[in-house]
Formats: structure tokens, C-alpha cells, sequence
């Protein structure tokens, strides 16, 4: 990864997957965290149509590790979402955003 500084103040960085601040960014960060850092959000929300669509578009732009999404009864539904553990925050806050969802809680998964 090369970081070039331009006239007038800007930074550039440069790798060879793709260009961009926020690519190199996210390759940074999951370098700085251990493997097996994950952590697994808990949603219990209202089933209602595209409320797994809806949780889908809130986390496009996290990299979600795993996604599980079952209806409990007829209006009760439940998702469990795998992150790495340096985007749970986000995810959290967007989630409880969202109309439909009733609780979020999270526990920390150790894979060996």
C-alpha cells in the first residue's frame, strides 16, 4: 500500500486491489484485528414483508461475515448477523434505526 501526498494537502492512497480511501481503509482494519474477531448481533424484530430486505440494504456497506433470518410465529421474527467485531457499533445503531426491529444485543464469537 502507498500513500501519496499530493500539492495540496491530499492524500491518495493507493493498493494493488483498487484505489480508494475507504478500500484501503477496510483492508487496513481487518489486518489490525485478529482473525477470529467476530461478533454475532442478536435482532428480534416484526416479520413483516421485506423486513429481511430491509436488513439487507441497512447493512450493504459492512462486510457481513453471515446472515440468518427465521420466523418465529406469525409476527415475530429473528436474525442473527455475524460481523467482524470492528463494525458492531455501526451495525447496531443502523439496526435499531429501522421500524420493524424490536431488540439488538450482540456476544463476541471466538472461532479455533
Amino acid at each position: 500500500m502507498q500513500v501519496k501526498t499530493r500539492a495540496q494537502g491530499k492524500r491518495t492512497v493507493a493498493t494493488d486491489e483498487g484505489n480508494g480511501p475507504v478500500n484501503a481503509l477496510d483492508r487496513a482494519m481487518r489486518r489490525l484485528e485478529p482473525d477470529d474477531a467476530a461478533c454475532t448481533l442478536n435482532v428480534s424484530l416484526r416479520d413483516s414483508r421485506g423486513a429481511l430486505g430491509r436488513i439487507a440494504a441497512t447493512l450493504s456497506s459492512m462486510p457481513v461475515l453471515a446472515l440468518s433470518y427465521g420466523v418465529a410465529d406469525a409476527s415475530r421474527a429473528t436474525a442473527e448477523i455475524r460481523l467482524p467485531r470492528a463494525h458492531v457499533a455501526r451495525a447496531r445503531g443502523r439496526l435499531n434505526r429501522m421500524v420493524d426491529v424490536l431488540d439488538v444485543t450482540d456476544s463476541v464469537v471466538r472461532s479455533r
